[in-house]
């Protein structure tokens, strides 16, 4: 690695390729989701401490209306995860639920191995219509990332809008992350473009931009090994014959990969379970936080009301207090020429009948 003289970090000149790409264990996704929450719980609470402990002005206002606005579009990323990841608890389902044909001392007969050559087909983890649902969550969640850091101008208060830049950078990041390991396609991170936070994670990308190139695959380790067994697999018993010299040996072939398959879906089934977990306890976080930041802007609305009619109120007694003789004079004649005026309202204008005035 190169060192420079004031022992900052600097990034290596060349990296070892790595041709299957960037792999992430589902523990590792399981602490990310978990800062992800926990960042979420610290930088709210400095949010409405940066609104209640001063003055809240308009733009403040705007702004955390825009942050609410945005963080719809989470809502609908925890969805399309959760999503995701039902579709590949059904993929483990159709093939653990054919494994018993191959991995068993029984030899399957042809009827056999063209139903499991159906069902490895039909459980394919690389999921196109899923994968384009959460490929455009993404996209609108950059896209509306940049334009809340945008609206970010300078009336906005300091403090509230780090705090919420920084809860809104670790959400994405946290599920930007998980949608491209839970994919099973190339992916690159994109980062952020606003405040100090992306501007660092920015120059990070511009400074890794050339390894990014061989190693932008994020994806979640478990799962790879899963699909490149079923793979393997399904390859096996597309070309298994029986009656070929090499029978015996492709038998046995198909008889160890279908054990190794079993094994990591069962494995990658035991540790979905903590990231569904982190999932909804990110969604319903974001809930709690979106029905609490409409109860501080709605009081900070009607405290901002409250000052604003006690001051006209005091404005009003003030000029009627400086009232003269002459100017109420003015008024008294006005008040009179209303009251002669509704004296010219015939009584059926009113709503009133000839029998019910008869009655008075």
């Amino acid at each position: 690695m190169k060192k420079t003289t004031n022992n900052t970090f600097c990034y290596p000149e060349s990296e070892p390729q790595l041709p299957q790409g960037c792999r992430i264990t589902a523990a590792r996704l399981v602490l990310l989701m978990e800062k992800a929450i926990a960042s979420q719980k610290s930088d709210i609470a400095l949010a409405v401490d940066a609104v209640t402990s001063g003055s809240c002005t308009d733009s403040d206002r705007r702004h955390l209306f825009c942050y609410i606005d945005s963080t719809a579009l989470l809502l609908d990323a925890c969805i399309s995860l959760q999503n995701r990841l039902e579709n590949i608890r059904h993929c483990l389902r159709s093939i653990q639920s054919v494994l018993c044909y191959l991995d068993g001392e029984i030899d399957p007969n042809e009827a056999t191995l063209r139903m499991v050559v159906a069902v490895l087909e039909s459980a394919d983890f690389d999921d196109k219509r899923n994968r384009a649902k959460l490929q455009k969550c993404m996209s609108n969640l950059r896209i509306c990332g940049k334009k809340f850091n945008e609206h970010a101008d300078g009336d906005i208060s300091h403090k509230l809008s780090m705090s919420l830049s920084s809860s809104w950078a670790t959400a994405f990041l946290g599920i930007n992350v998980l949608g491209c390991a839970i994919s099973c396609r190339r992916h690159g991170l994109h980062a952020l473009k606003a405040d100090q936070w992306g501007a660092t994670v920015n120059e990070v990308s511009r400074k890794t931009k050339s390894q990014k190139r061989r190693t932008d695959a994020v994806a979640m380790e478990e799962l790879i090994g899963t699909a490149l067994a079923a793979r393997t697999l399904l390859k096996l018993v597309s070309s298994w014959k029986k009656g070929s010299g090499n029978y015996m040996i492709k038998r046995m072939a198909v008889k160890a990969i279908a054990g190794e398959l079993r094994r990591r879906t069962e494995e990658l089934e035991k540790v979905l379970s903590p990231i569904e977990e982190k999932i909804g306890g990110l969604y319903w976080l974001i809930v709690s936080l979106r029905k609490s930041l409409f109860e501080l802007i709605s009081q900070t609305e009607n405290d901002g009301e409250v000052v604003r009619i006690q001051d006209d109120e005091s404005m009003n007694l003030v000029e009627n207090l400086g009232m003269d003789s002459k100017s109420w004079a003015k008024v008294k004649p006005k008040l009179c020429r209303r009251s002669s005026s509704l004296e010219k309202i015939e009584p059926h204008l009113l709503g009133f009948h000839n029998s019910a005035i008869g009655r008075f």
